[in-house]
């Protein structure tokens, strides 16, 4: 099987392509790679590999082969362009600096590569499933796409470039996270929506909103999932007096979206929560503490604002977020 990608790339169509040996479509120089192709066991990712096609296409690649559990003998490979900051300076001698500027550039090359395969894996999945299924491979597509345009964002958060506010339907994107955060969940939690239905438009970025809800419901999911009868509430109303003054500014924003995400869970402790959106604050065991900081920088960039605060009578956990409507 080949995605439309794949087809592109080879100049054959996907039924062209079937049922040949992929050594008869791509030459590789390197051995290695051609013999973790024909062994079945052999999962592998190689970086800067020459690569020719069979129609004359001559590139350096970075290849990832990956066995797939459920089929016996398949595996789903994938090409990549190489970073461009995989390809600057020195291999032998770098700086510091040079080392902190290409890291970015490192990691997200790291983090793209799978999301390649995921996404074709996905692709090659959809063809064979039946109508009614081919949604989950629809979510899977889109959240690799989503991830992958914010590992381009995080690329640049050390910049002071923000994206322009773009009107948003919050119930939405809303609806979206909370499938992901669904889909994902391996306890039985119970959400609850309360909405206000005379709430505007949203003036934000719609792949950062989704982002900040998946993480604020997936940490909801696990802070309640070993309570009695897990719950996470979503409430949303319009508070118009709510207003705040722009850092460098003497003008004052008005924030009258409220959005807050309330779960059952034991909540955290004092000395945590006063620090929960540094990073590397975390009171996970395996947390890296990055999560809630990245929903702080994404939601003060759209210059709104995010509160942790915690209901002790009620035994509830809220993260209150204040954003500006959209305003053409």
């Amino acid at each position: 099987m080949a995605n439309p990608a794949a087809e592109n790339f080879l100049r054959q169509s996907a039924k062209t392509l079937q049922g040949r040996d992929i050594g008869s479509v791509l030459q590789f120089k390197d051995q290695r790679v051609e013999r973790a192709l024909h062994d079945a066991n052999a999962d592998m990712v190689a970086r800067m590999t020459p690569l020719e096609t069979q129609s004359g296409g001559a590139y350096d690649v970075d290849i990832a082969i990956a066995s797939v559990t459920q089929s016996h003998g398949w595996r789903i490979v994938t090409f990549s362009e190489p970073s461009p900051s995989l390809l600057l300076g020195s291999p032998h001698k770098e700086t510091g600096a040079s080392l902190r500027v290409q890291s970015p550039d490192i990691l997200a090359h790291e983090i793209k590569n799978p999301l390649a395969g995921i996404k074709g894996a996905a692709q090659l999945l959809e063809r064979k499933l039946q109508d009614k299924d081919k949604p989950l491979t629809q979510l899977i597509r889109t959240e690799v796409e989503r991830i992958a345009k914010l590992v381009d964002q995080m690329q640049s958060l050390g910049s002071q470039t923000v994206q322009p506010p773009e009107p948003c339907n919050i119930y939405e994107i809303l609806a979206h996270a909370r499938a992901v955060a669904e889909a994902a969940q391996v306890s039985s939690v119970t959400f609850y929506e309360e909405y206000d239905p005379s709430l505007p438009t949203v003036g934000g970025v719609r792949d950062a909103l989704a982002q900040i809800f998946l993480n604020l419901f997936s940490n909801a999911i696990e802070a309640c999932h070993d309570a009695q009868k897990p719950q996470i509430t979503i409430t949303t109303r319009y508070s118009s007096g709510v207003k705040f003054r722009l850092p460098g500014s003497d003008k004052a924003k008005a924030l009258p979206i409220e959005i807050t995400i309330s779960d059952n869970g034991p909540g955290v402790s004092e000395d945590i929560a006063e620090h929960l959106f540094s990073p590397f604050v975390t009171s996970k065991t395996n947390g890296q503490g990055l999560g809630l900081a990245l929903v702080q920088k994404l939601v003060t960039d759209m210059q709104g604002r995010v509160y942790y605060e915690r209901d002790a009578i009620r035994g509830l956990s809220h993260f209150r977020l204040l954003l500006p409507s959209y305003e053409n």
